[in-house]
């Protein structure tokens, strides 16, 4: 998402017990990877949703098993 909605994103994620992992950051704005309960998901998608006009998506990585 972009720069500007970076202080409504980490009250966000307090909100929703959001934990970061990850945070990068380029000329065209930050992304995240976090964890979080399964049951507060969808409540961060629409906080995330609401408080930044739907610039920013909220997209869930499962786990992914890998083959040896």
């Amino acid at each position: 998402c972009r720069f500007e909605h970076v202080g409504s994103v980490h009250t966000a994620l307090e909100t929703h017990e959001a934990t970061k992992i990850n945070e990068h950051y380029d000329a065209e704005g930050f992304s995240l990877c976090l964890s979080l309960p399964e049951a507060h998901f969808a409540a961060l998608a629409i906080t995330l949703r609401d408080a930044t006009r739907g610039q920013v998506r909220l997209i869930r990585i499962d786990d992914i098993a890998i083959d040896s």
